[in-house]
């Protein structure tokens, strides 16, 4: 039993670190400090996860900024292949530009319509619209020109920018190297539009802007006549007032003279065009050697224009007086043909597309008249049987004739010519197929279109030519058969001194009339040889002619057919 207490504080000292550890894991963590070997290792491990982290980080950004370059890279690659193409196909448009190149040398010209310049495109030259508006996106190496239209820029202009009757307008992006001239117009200018050279603008007089000429354009000429009724036109009706007094003005100071000019249409027409052809291919050629000589310059764009507008319009005022002594068969004094001419020609160039070719051919014969009259020979005028020669001098006195002395021939006194209340003869002759001379072929041809036209333009206007052409021929036949039998010619007739008459002198009566009439549609069905056959015929005969037994004879002057 002695060894027991040594066995218990032997059990003691064993169990006693025990306890220890026991009573301090009792006591909370925070009470007891971290060892420094241990601190340190939870640092290091720290800063590894969060360089680890950084690393993440960084490689990710990496990643980004490389797919990002890669994207910038295709993008760049992609904009450098597009701009390839833009670029071949700007060379291919080059090409094909230079291979469909015109004569005139890379004009870009529309006469009648708009005409526009696109982006994209560059003219080598000018662009120009006339009587249409301009409209330039793209780039013009030389002047852009609109006449009588609006001249509209928002892109490139090399040199000048015209606007004759029309108004300029720039947009933001236009440039312009050279001028700006505005003639009858306003410039409207954007702030940012860029005009390296002047701006000119230029009045017109009489009222004449952009406004009017657009209601001209708009009411007149774009339907193909050159004189309209309507707002913002009186400028044109007093320009047509003052052309027809200074036509009855040439009538009173040149009476014979006008008559002699519109005589050439009638005896001489092939003259007459012929003339008009070659002033017209010559006076270019005038223009040439006038400059060329330095000192005609001014008479070159002076004197030649001017003189060229009188000479046309004397010889107009001689159309005009030429239909005015037909219609009235020259009982009137020239100033009143030309009036009563001027009036009929005024209302006909009211007509669409058929006023505008008739100005034109008014002008251009009219022109022919008086060239020919100036530089032609004088036709000597033949003596007809049976008319009195034209005078303008007073009728002769009657005087009482003494009577023979016995066994002398009575001699007859020459039968007092007729006159009327005008200062020319009028023929008291009977008109035959044996006692006038024939029509020919081409006056036949003036007085149909002319009697055509008549007719066609007042079924136009009523709106009857949309049904088809039956009421067209109708019409023609019933006019052309009506004025045969009453008058035994037609208004076109009338003009040209043209009357249908039977070979067997009788008058003409409804029968003849109506057959005529209606063999003209066989004559005309076959082609029109029917009609032609005038020119090659003896007797200058046409089928239908040949048909009824008539023929068309040309009248004396002075002969009334009305």
């Amino acid at each position: 039993m002695k060894s027991f207490p040594y066995r218990l504080i032997f059990l003691l000292l064993a169990l006693a670190p025990a306890s220890v550890s026991w009573l301090r894991a009792d006591d909370p963590p925070a009470s007891r400090p971290p060892a420094p070997a241990a601190a340190e290792a939870l640092t290091a491990e720290q800063q590894a996860e969060e360089a680890r982290q950084q690393a993440e980080k960084a490689l990710a950004a990496a990643e980004a900024a490389l797919a990002k370059a890669r994207a910038e890279a295709e993008k760049t690659r992609e904009a450098a292949l597009a701009a390839d193409q833009d670029e071949e196909k700007s060379v291919a448009k080059t090409k094909e530009r230079r291979a469909n190149r015109r004569p005139d040398h890379g004009d870009s010209l529309s006469v009648g319509d708009d005409n526009h310049v696109p982006e994209d495109v560059t003219v080598p030259h000018n662009a120009i619209a006339v009587m249409g508006d301009l409209k330039v996106d793209g780039e013009v190496m030389h002047d852009a020109v609109a006449v009588m239209g609006d001249n509209t820029v928002n892109g490139r202009v090399h040199s000048n920018v015209v606007a004759i009757m029309g108004d300029i307008n720039l947009g933001p992006k236009a440039e312009v190297d050279g001028d700006l001239v505005c003639v009858g117009g306003e410039v409207h200018r954007d702030p940012g539009a860029v005009v390296r050279g002047r701006v000119q603008m230029k009045t017109m007089g009489l009222g004449f802007n952009s406004e009017a000429i657009t209601n001209w354009w708009d009411h007149a000429l774009k339907i193909g006549r050159p004189l309209a009724i309507g707002a913002g036109l009186g400028w044109l009706w007093f320009v047509t007032g003052f052309s027809i007094a200074f036509y009855a003005l040439l009538g009173l100071v040149f009476p014979r003279r006008i008559c002699a000019c519109g005589d050439k249409l009638v005896q001489e027409p092939g003259l007459v065009i012929l003339s008009a052809v070659l002033a017209t291919l010559a006076l270019p050629v005038l223009f040439v050697l006038l400059c060329i000589t330095i000192i005609g310059i001014p008479v070159a764009l002076l004197v030649l224009p001017a003189s060229c507008v009188v000479i046309a319009m004397f010889g107009k005022a001689a159309i005009y007086g030429l239909v005015g002594r037909k219609l009235t068969g020259e009982r009137f004094h020239p100033v009143v043909a030309v009036i009563i001419g001027a009036v009929l020609f005024v209302l006909l160039y009211l007509l669409p597309v058929i006023g505008l070719l008739l100005a034109f051919l008014v002008w251009f014969l009219g022109f022919g008249c008086a060239v020919l009259l100036m530089f032609g020979r004088p036709k000597p005028v033949a003596a007809t049987p049976g008319v009195t020669a034209p005078t303008d001098a007073p009728p002769p006195a009657v005087t009482s004739t003494p009577e023979p002395a016995p066994g002398a021939t009575a001699t007859p006194a020459d039968p007092a010519p007729a006159f009327t209340s005008g200062a020319r003869a009028v023929s008291t002759m009977v008109v035959t197929a044996d006692t006038a001379p024939r029509a020919g072929f081409w006056i036949r041809l003036g007085a149909a279109m002319l009697d055509f036209m008549l007719i066609v333009i007042p079924l136009a206007m009523l709106g009857l030519m949309e049904h088809g052409p039956a009421l067209l021929f109708l019409g023609v036949a019933a006019y052309n058969a009506t004025m045969w039998q009453l008058k035994g010619t037609t208004v076109g007739g009338v003009i040209c001194g043209l009357k249908v008459v039977r070979l067997d002198d009788r008058p003409i009566d409804w029968g003849i009339a109506i057959v005529r009439a209606l063999g003209g549609f066989l004559s005309l069905f076959v082609a029109g040889i029917g009609f032609i056959w005038v020119a090659f015929d003896d007797e200058k005969q046409s089928w239908h002619d040949k048909i009824a037994g008539t023929t068309i004879v040309k009248v004396p002057k002075g002969t009334a057919l009305l």
